[in-house]
C-alpha cells in the first residue's frame, strides 16, 4: 500500500514539474512574441509617387546688365511693373555716350539718307526707263521696215510705188504750202511736208539698194533691238523699287548702327515683371553693370532631381502635389510640364530634372522657395500591400520579415517591389499573402529602403 502512494506521489510530482517547464517556456514564447510590432497583410487600391525636393523659380528669368559706359538719365519702370517685351527700361544720356554709340548715330543718318535718295531716284529711273522704252520701239519699228524693204522683203516693183506715193505727196504739200486758199493750215502743212520728204529721201534710196545699204539696214535693225531689250530689262528693273541688292546693304547697315545705339538702351527681352531695380538716374554705368531683374511670372515651376529608377514611370501631364517650407499647412497642387531626356551624373547615382508647374499658385509663393514635389504617376487597384516601415535590404536582396503562426522569431522572405506609395508598397512577388503577419520592427540588420534602419 506504502508502494503505491510512492507511485501517486512520483506521477503528481512529474506532471506538476511538466506543467511548470510548459508555462515557463509559454510565458517566455509569448513575451518575445510581444516584441514584435506587426500588421496584416492585405489587398487595397494604390496610387504610386515618386517624391522630391526642388526650389520654386519664375518661367523665364533674365539679369539685365548695362553693356557701354555712361550716366544713366532716365529710368522708365519701379520695382514690381509689369512690362510688355521690347519695353525701354532705362537709358543713357547722349551727352556722356562713348565714340562707338556717336560713330554709329553718324553712320545710322547716312545710311538713311542713301537709302531714302535710293528710293526716290527709283521712281525718276522708272519713268526714264519707261521713255527710253517707247523711243526704241519706235526706232526698232522703223529699222525692221528698212529691213524687211531693202533686204528681207525688197521688191522693184514695190519699191518704186512706195517712192511715188511719197513724191506726190510732196508736190502736193508744195502746191498747198503756195495756196492763198491754205494760208490759215501753213503750219500745220509745213510740218507735213517735213516728214513727207524724209519718207521720199527713204524710199528714194530703197529704189536701188547698195550692198552697204543692206548691210547698214540689218545692223540698224540688230541695234534697234538690243536698244528695247536693255531698256525693258530697266524697266523691269526700277518697276519694283531700288535694287533690292543696294536695299539690303543699306538696310543691313542701318540695322548694324540702330543696334549699336541700342546699347545706350535697357530693354525688356520678354514680357514679365520687374523684381530688382539696382539702376537709378545719375548713376555712372560700365559694361557688366547690374541694371534689373526681370522674371517671368506668368506660371511658377519647381525643378526636382528624380533618380533613373523612378524617372521611366514619369510623364508629362501627370499631377502633383507641393508642400513649402515657408508656407505652413497649405498644400498646392501642380502638373508635370517636361522630363529630361538626358540624364546627370552626381554622387548619389543618375538623376533626370523634371519641371513641375504650380496651378493653383498665389501671391504667398514666390520664386526662390524650397517645395517638397510628390508626383502621382499611376493608380492600381485590388493589388497585395505591405507597409515601407517592413521592408530591408539584406545582402542587396529586398525582404520581408514574416511572423509565421507558432514561430517566436520572424524570418526574411525575399520579395519584389512594384509600384510604391508613401505609406506602402505593392507586391509583385513572393511568398507573401494576404493574412501574414509582416514585422514593422524586424531585426537590425538591414537597411530600409525608404529611410532609417
Amino acid at each position: 500500500m506504502r508502494r503505491w502512494w510512492v507511485v501517486l506521489l512520483f506521477l503528481v510530482l512529474l506532471v506538476g514539474g511538466g506543467y511548470l517547464v510548459y508555462r515557463a517556456r509559454a510565458e517566455a514564447s509569448t513575451a518575445q512574441t510581444a516584441q514584435w510590432k506587426t500588421v496584416a497583410l492585405s489587398r487595397g487600391d494604390l496610387e504610386a509617387t515618386v517624391g522630391a525636393t526642388g526650389t520654386v523659380r519664375s518661367r523665364q528669368s533674365a539679369v539685365l546688365v548695362w553693356q557701354v559706359s555712361g550716366v544713366v538719365g532716365k529710368v522708365f519702370v519701379r520695382e514690381g511693373e509689369g512690362v510688355p517685351a521690347d519695353t525701354v527700361l532705362a537709358e543713357l544720356r547722349p551727352d556722356t555716350w562713348p565714340q562707338t554709340l556717336l560713330s554709329a548715330r553718324t553712320s545710322l543718318l547716312n545710311a538713311q539718307q542713301q537709302l531714302d535718295d535710293l528710293r526716290r531716284n527709283a521712281q525718276v529711273q522708272y519713268a526714264q526707263a519707261l521713255q527710253n522704252l517707247a523711243v526704241a520701239r519706235q526706232q526698232l519699228k522703223s529699222a525692221e521696215w528698212r529691213y524687211n524693204s531693202i533686204v528681207l522683203y525688197w521688191d522693184e516693183e514695190k519699191a518704186q510705188k512706195e517712192y511715188d506715193k511719197w513724191h506726190n505727196l510732196v508736190q502736193s504739200l508744195q502746191q498747198q504750202l503756195h495756196d492763198p486758199a491754205m494760208a490759215a493750215m501753213q503750219s500745220v502743212i509745213r510740218v507735213q511736208l517735213e516728214q513727207a520728204k524724209r519718207q521720199e529721201q527713204v524710199a528714194k534710196n530703197n529704189l536701188h539698194p547698195s550692198e552697204e545699204d543692206k548691210a547698214k539696214a540689218a545692223a540698224d535693225y540688230q541695234l534697234a533691238k538690243a536698244q528695247v531689250a536693255h531698256w525693258e530689262q530697266e524697266v523691269q528693273r526700277w518697276q519694283d523699287g531700288p535694287p533690292e541688292a543696294q536695299v539690303a546693304l543699306l538696310e543691313a547697315q542701318i540695322a548694324a548702327a540702330q543696334a549699336t545705339l541700342d546699347l545706350a538702351k535697357i530693354k525688356a527681352p520678354f514680357t514679365g515683371t520687374v523684381t530688382e531695380v539696382h539702376s537709378r538716374p545719375g548713376d555712372v554705368v560700365s559694361p557688366g553693370s547690374v541694371a534689373f531683374r526681370l522674371d517671368d511670372l506668368s506660371a511658377l515651376l519647381v525643378d526636382v532631381d528624380v533618380s533613373e529608377i523612378d524617372i521611366n514611370a514619369i510623364r508629362p501631364g501627370q499631377k502633383a502635389t507641393l508642400t513649402l517650407d515657408a508656407v505652413l499647412g497649405r498644400e498646392y497642387h501642380g502638373v508635370v510640364e517636361k522630363v529630361a531626356r538626358v540624364g546627370t551624373t552626381t554622387p548619389t547615382g543618375i538623376n533626370f530634372t523634371v519641371t513641375v508647374r504650380l496651378t493653383d499658385a498665389d501671391a504667398l509663393v514666390k520664386p526662390g522657395m524650397t517645395s517638397a514635389v510628390t508626383i502621382f504617376t499611376e493608380r492600381k487597384t485590388g493589388v497585395l500591400l505591405v507597409p515601407n516601415r517592413a521592408v530591408r535590404t539584406v545582402e542587396g536582396q529586398t525582404v520581408v520579415y514574416v511572423l509565421r503562426p507558432g514561430a517566436s522569431e520572424p524570418i526574411p522572405v525575399p520579395v519584389v517591389l512594384g509600384a510604391t506609395a508613401n505609406t506602402v508598397s505593392e507586391v509583385l512577388k513572393g511568398d507573401l499573402k494576404e493574412g501574414d503577419l509582416v514585422v514593422l520592427n524586424p531585426p537590425t540588420q538591414g537597411f530600409n529602403l525608404f529611410g532609417g534602419r
